[in-house]
């Protein structure tokens, strides 16, 4: 299974995106300003105004929508990996990309 990892850019887009390899090191690839693959890359957006403000998810690329997509290790200013992402975004991001349906438990 691939990691899910959210980058923050230095252009100021929050990417949330599933690691292609899923034994890379993150901190260390940003350290060593090296290439980070990832796939199924979503940008994350605030929608809407005032008390009806939500998040939307699109895709990062356009031209890339199903395929890999390398970013600099430089590029990436701070990420959070899976483990520290809160549930509702993660199953979110996962039904977004998976088409499966993940249900809230009550």
């Amino acid at each position: 299974m691939s990691k899910v990892v959210v980058v923050k850019l230095s252009t100021s887009e929050e990417v949330i995106a599933k690691l292609v390899d899923s034994t890379v090191d993150v901190e260390s690839a940003i350290k060593q300003d090296s290439v980070i693959v990832i796939r199924d890359a979503k940008c994350m957006m605030i929608q809407g105004s005032g008390q009806h403000m939500g998040m939307t998810m699109i895709p990062y690329m356009l031209s890339a929508i199903e395929g890999e997509v390398k970013l600099r290790g430089s590029a990436v200013l701070s990420w959070v990996t899976e483990d520290k992402l809160p549930k509702q975004l993660l199953d979110a991001y996962l039904s977004q990309t998976s088409g499966i349906q993940i249900q809230q438990r009550i």
